[in-house]
């Protein structure tokens, strides 16, 4: 007579940890590694990527550069939900689909970094952008 299956003792390590495990990679690697100075950097940074993901790459660039300008766009040091900012969302949104591009783990903290700081970088150039046309305008004699 077969014998029952018995519950393991312990489950397998879920997918969220190593989403978890991801994220905390990816923080420690923003925070360690030096922001790109410019825009031009920041996408040089992304481009190393091109070869494995050229149609990726190819497309967040000209967004980035587009959504940056965007009247509506996203204030990445706001709170989204839990206390979480939208930078913090953001990030942890992608890395839920990064590890299905194919990339070794390594590969996948260097691409999302780079990535963050792209965005991160346009988001901070066009606010210094607008910040100096409004301060110009506002020189009346």
């Amino acid at each position: 007579k077969e014998q029952p299956l018995e519950s393991p003792t312990c489950e397998p390590e879920p997918r969220v940890s190593r989403t978890r495990q991801l994220n905390d990679a990816i923080s420690n690697t923003l925070k360690s590694s030096a922001a790109p100075r410019t825009a031009e950097e920041a996408v040089r940074r992304v481009s190393q990527h091109m070869v494995q993901f050229k149609s990726v790459v190819g497309s967040i660039i000209p967004l980035t550069r587009y959504y940056a300008t965007y009247a509506r766009r996203a204030d990445w040091s706001q709170v989204w939900r839990h206390e979480m900012l939208k930078a913090e969302k953001l990030q942890k949104s992608l890395a839920v689909w990064v590890p299905k591009m194919g990339l070794n783990e390594q590969e996948q903290v260097e691409f999302l970094s780079d990535l963050l700081q792209l965005v991160f970088k346009y988001w901070r150039d066009h606010e210094i952008e607008r910040a100096a046309k409004r301060s110009r305008g506002n020189t009346r004699r």
